[in-house]
């Protein structure tokens, strides 16, 4: 495939995924409130799955065709640039106040979710057991928010044979689309002679962290602090517990040197993100600016590493 045709395949694919998954959530909440479901079960839902669906669908199908490397680059990339990117962005023009409660609620499960993906990357690939184990710690998060939580949500007033379509078009579009944006994404990796990992890590992780981007921005414009720390922190904790534990179930989910790597880098900014949102509740414009500059250095140590372990892979391969 011609690199130029692999660009198409991998921006069509995200277009079609993103849209895909906004059209299957909106049409789940329209079902589910026509069935009973309080407006405050959907919303916590959306909240906790929503902006996750595009990495879910990416993850999961990457990992079913034996691409389990890109599930897991494409976890940790989102979640450093979830913290990097979004956050950075948004503190930078904004400037987001932290509530003490919302910190010590959710910056706990965060600090567990991330203890688990290092344990479990440590002892080597993901399989069907650390797959229903994280699906399970995502089943007491969500249960935990129901709780604690209240969240308010628009739900269109549909019919409900046109929801059922619309459900079906979202998960069609969400398959299709995962599938074209691997393709491309592969053979872009190919083209370039780097890893699919290196390609999960950036292309792909940057890519379906567009709704995180977009959501986190608008509620801090309207100062709704709590939706954009709660978008960018819900979104991670998904990212580790529900992508990556139907991602290993799907298919082994593999842990190669590179993905330790940004791992470890993922560890090192979270601390730091969790610093700021402790020091006066706060992340100021100056974190916000060195949250931008450690997204370009996770690209830069991503971009010398991926570089180094190819080379590691052919000399190996020349050594055979």
């Amino acid at each position: 495939m011609m690199i130029w045709v692999a660009v198409l395949f991998f921006l069509g694919g995200l277009a079609i995924l993103v849209k895909g998954s906004d059209i299957f959530i909106r049409s789940a909440a329209a079902i589910a409130h026509r069935f009973g479901i309080s407006e405050f079960a959907i919303g916590l839902s959306l909240v906790a799955i929503g902006t996750s669906l595009p990495e879910f669908g990416a993850s999961v199908y990457a990992s079913w065709i034996g691409k389990g490397n890109i599930a897991l680059g494409n976890v940790i990339g989102s979640n450093v640039i979830n913290i990097t990117l979004v956050m950075g962005l948004s503190a930078v023009l904004y400037s987001v106040k932290v509530k003490k409660e919302f910190f010590k609620v959710h910056s706990t499960v965060f600090i567990a979710s991330l203890l688990v993906l290092s344990i479990l990357s440590f002892y080597g690939n993901f399989g069907i057991y650390a797959g229903a184990l994280l699906l399970f710690l995502f089943a007491i998060y969500l249960l935990e928010l129901f709780r604690i939580e209240r969240e308010e949500v628009d739900i269109p007033e549909e019919s409900f044979l046109y929801s059922i379509l619309m459900l079906l078009l979202g998960a069609f579009m969400i398959y299709l689309g995962s599938k074209t944006l691997i393709k491309g994404a592969t053979s872009i990796a190919k083209y370039l002679g780097v890893t699919e990992t290196f390609i999960g890590l950036t292309a792909v992780a940057f890519g379906t962290s567009l709704p995180e981007l977009v959501v986190s921005l608008i509620a801090a414009h309207r100062k709704s602090y709590d939706i954009s720390l709660g978008n960018i922190l819900g979104s991670n904790i998904s990212n580790i517990f529900l992508v990556l534990g139907a991602s290993s179930i799907a298919g082994t989910v593999v842990v190669d040197e590179l993905a330790m790597i940004s791992l470890s880098y993922l560890l090192v900014i979270s601390v730091m993100f969790l610093i700021f949102m402790r020091s006066a509740y706060r992340v100021s414009k100056r974190g916000g600016t060195l949250l931008l500059i450690f997204i370009i250095l996770f690209l830069v140590i991503n971009i010398m590493n991926g570089k180094v372990y190819v080379y590691k892979e052919n000399l190996l391969e020349q050594n055979i």
